[in-house]
């Protein structure tokens, strides 16, 4: 233990401080129970009734009631030590508990930073292993129902693996390590790569269908794609590279890593489909497509449906956008780590138990400077310190227990001078202050020492905060109060520990989230006014992609599901996956038009070929993602929640707000014509 930093401490163990009762004048310090098999069953209820009212060790190593106790170990920080080792360390102790759980019948629950770094980790190894599985299990699944061939399943599974073992190998090279959102990179790129490769095979298929020879039906295929899936790539890459301004480690490097996969998946799509293809026999052809067999009719009544009724579907999308709007109101960040789990993960029972038995799960460190050498003994700071501890309690009740060195300098004052006054708490002087401090040292056993609770110059103080588990949002603001107190002192203060760590990362995912957004928008934009050329064009482009993820966002603010990490990276996948099949849907609708298609020709010729690789895309990523709703994972979770309700509603605006907008822009409104979509050389 010793050699791995640790401290304990517990009821058995706390340093009680009290007057020898054969002797008034003399003062000890020792365990509160040395000898537990010499005490009597008379004495253990008179040590449990002066622990419960001890503020010393109520509410925090012992409960109120006394029928829960705490035994609270500390680890010293070790740059760079293995997390092999806290994971190791959490399971002997599990070890251990479990067998004294068998043998005494008593309940056993353990918590704090190491116990929810372990978490994090065999949750990240969990997911890997079941619901990455399972989702490429899905992705293979729909694949054989949709295009009902083997080749149709190989192909795009072929561009997932390949991008993503480049990928993974770039990354290694890097020096950069998988967490817990990083480890979902093959699934991340998957929902980039399968996109291009889908819309390519299709084209292919289409051609083949048209009697083209295998040779030209690649040609073609590639040449009326190879413009879309250039954009889709580029705005996708931009759109994810922006991550990486992030301060927050796993945003950042899953943004580079999915950017190389996405242009790493483009390359393979463009040079190793078409070899694929041209090794198959000349009279090859995919029998029992799904798409080819569906009743053309359904397709004229698309165009004709939108035409006539696109100001009414506007009005409806607009209408269900100013609703959900409202949920903005109510959108809140929340990286709490306690929330990250769910309550079926034992370091979120263990941290629910303690709040309700004993104190508050989440601690902070409260650094206070005196800001001169051996200012913590001097009574005016300690006055001060005392007047902070009742004033924070008073303005944030869910701080459940403070510890201090302050505590200690009572006590002695109380033992000493059980008859003083209220503005006696404390030494009167520093020298009797010191003196306080120096006699405890001097009393305790090694490994107990109070250098962890002031620093060596005795210029800081440190007090520990146990606090409810909250919003990281009254989090922040609880900080941001306590420093704003000390400031309108003589001293000054700040506040550490893991769950501030935690909170401070809300600012960075806002930062991350807002950054990110907006500027993958400003270069999607940019990039698609110069393909554009039209102020009015770009408008039409950008709204079908902005409004389902300001649809999801403001439901989220509706059932009151916090933006989190899961969240922001969903965002930034969603946005590149509807800017693509956007891009599609326009790359295609403006090369009808420049041949002289009519709009309602236009519309039922993308819905024809494109359609299907869209349909298919987004009923691939949305299964495939579904999955993912049942990890222990808060924020894989709402990633999960979040993606497969955006990219459905991201596919209904596609092939429907989006054409019902360009035919209000329009000058026109052309009727179906089904001699010319029959002879249509577009292709998806």
């Amino acid at each position: 233990m010793d050699s791995l930093g640790f401290s304990e401490g517990s009821i058995i163990n706390y340093q009680y401080i009290f007057a020898d009762p054969d002797n008034q004048d003399d003062i000890i310090v020792e365990d509160f129970i040395s000898s537990l098999s010499e005490l009597s069953d008379e004495e253990l209820l008179q040590k449990e009734q002066i622990a419960t009212k001890d503020p010393l060790v109520s509410g925090y190593m012992i409960s109120e009631d006394g029928k829960t106790a705490m035994i609270a170990a500390k680890r010293c920080a070790i740059l760079n030590e293995k997390e092999s080792i806290n994971l190791a360390l959490i399971d002997a102790t599990k070890k251990i508990l479990d067998k004294e759980h068998l043998e005494s019948g008593y309940d056993f629950y353990i918590s704090g930073g190491p116990a929810i770094n372990a978490a994090l980790v065999k949750i990240a190894s969990k997911d890997a292993a079941i619901y990455l599985p399972m989702a490429l299990g899905v992705m293979i699944l729909i694949l054989w129902l949709f295009f009902r061939n083997i080749l149709g399943v190989v192909i795009p599974l072929m561009i997932i693996l390949g991008a993503t073992l480049i990928t993974l190998a770039i990354h290694h090279y890097l020096g950069l390590k998988l967490n817990n959102f990083t480890v979902n990179i093959p699934l991340f790129i998957a929902a980039i790569g399968i996109a291009d490769a889908v819309h390519l095979y299709i084209a292919w298929i289409h051609n083949r269908y048209k009697n083209l020879s295998n040779h030209d039906a690649i040609a073609k295929a590639i040449r009326h794609n190879i413009i879309p899936m250039t954009l889709t790539t580029i705005t996708t890459a931009i759109g994810f590279i922006t991550l990486t301004n992030s301060e927050i480690v796993p945003i950042s490097s899953l943004g580079l890593a999915i950017a190389i996969g996405s242009i790493s998946a483009l390359i393979l799509t463009v040079f190793l489909i078409p070899v694929v293809l041209l090794i198959l026999p000349k009279n090859y052809l995919p029998k029992n497509f799904i798409f080819c067999q569906l009743d053309r009719k359904n397709i004229f009544d698309y165009s004709a449906f939108v035409i006539r009724n696109h100001k009414n579907i506007i009005a409806l999308c607009f209408a269900a956008l100013l609703l959900s709007s409202v949920g903005l109101l109510w959108v809140k960040m929340d990286s709490n780590s306690l929330k990250y789990f769910t309550t079926s993960v034992d370091v979120r029972q263990a941290a629910n138990f303690t709040m309700q038995h004993i104190t508050g799960p989440q601690s902070y460190e409260i650094i206070i400077d005196s800001r001169v050498d051996d200012g913590i003994k001097d009574p005016k700071f300690l006055l001060e310190v005392e007047r902070f501890s009742h004033e924070l309690q008073k303005h944030y009740p869910e701080i459940r227990h403070l510890s201090s060195l302050l505590d200690i300098m009572k006590r002695f004052q109380d033992v000493i001078n059980p008859l003083h006054s209220k503005d006696d708490m404390i030494g009167k002087t520093k020298e009797t202050n010191a003196q306080y401090l120096l006699l405890y040292s001097l009393s305790i056993p090694q490994g107990m020492e109070i250098n962890d609770k002031m620093d060596i110059k005795q210029r800081q103080l440190r007090m520990t905060a146990q606090s409810d588990i909250v919003d990281s949002s009254r989090t922040l603001e609880m900080m941001t109060w306590i420093e704003q107190w000390w400031k309108n002192t003589p001293y000054e203060a700040h506040v550490g520990g893991q769950t501030a760590m935690f909170t401070q990362m809300e600012i960075l995912l806002t930062q991350t989230l807002v950054y990110s957004l907006g500027g993958s928008l400003l270069m999607i934009a940019l990039i698609m006014l110069f393909v554009l050329k039209s102020f009015k064009k770009l408008l039409i482009f950008l709204t079908p992609n902005l409004f389902p993820i300001v649809f999801m966002i403001g439901i989220t603010g509706w059932l009151n599901i916090p933006i989190d990490l899961g969240i922001a990276i969903a965002s930034a996948i969603i946005l590149g996956l509807a800017v693509d099949n956007t891009i599609y849907y326009f790359t295609h609708y403006f090369e009808s038009q420049r041949k002289g298609f009519s709009m309602a020709d236009s519309f039922d010729a993308i819905l024809d070929h494109s359609g299907s690789a869209m349909f298919y895309t987004t009923f691939i990523l949305s299964g495939a993602f579904f999955t993912f709703l049942f990890s222990d994972f808060m924020p894989n979770v709402h990633f999960a929640f979040m993606t497969f309700s955006t990219l459905s509603m991201a596919l209904i605006s596609d092939i429907f707000l989006t054409p019902s907008l360009l035919t209000y822009f329009s000058n026109s409104t052309s009727q179906c014509s089904q001699d010319r979509l029959m002879d249509a050389e577009l292709i998806a």
